[in-house]
């Protein structure tokens, strides 16, 4: 289950993941979120995906993770922040990406 949400005040789209995210349920995200980047191109400055609510990702969190970052860059979002359920996998995702962190272009977060 997911859901995506668009706040025009703070040009800010969010996408929320919980429960048991399928593969063919994650390329339905990745589309689903594809389009409506799309459709604001040039107008998100933040993207947030907030995966601490999904139990279980059947596809590599972080392979999905990546694909959308990608799309977003493509399609001129500022920033993507991700929010992880534990430190630890916040920690690893910040080694993997350093360069984009250190540039302010990513955000990896644990849960609070």
């Amino acid at each position: 289950m997911y859901l995506i949400s668009w706040d025009p005040n703070l040009n800010t789209m969010e996408a929320s993941l919980g429960g048991h995210i399928t593969s063919a349920e994650a390329r339905v995200l990745c589309e689903e979120l594809e389009n409506q980047m799309g459709d604001l191109r040039g107008q998100i400055d933040h993207l947030v995906l907030d995966c601490t609510k999904a139990r279980k990702v059947d596809t590599d969190l972080n392979r999905l993770v990546d694909g959308i970052k990608a799309q977003a860059t493509l399609l001129g979002t500022k920033l993507t922040t991700v929010y992880v359920p534990e430190s630890t996998r916040a920690i690893v995702m910040t080694s993997q990406n350093l360069q984009n962190v250190l540039e302010g272009r990513e955000s990896y977060r644990a849960a609070a």
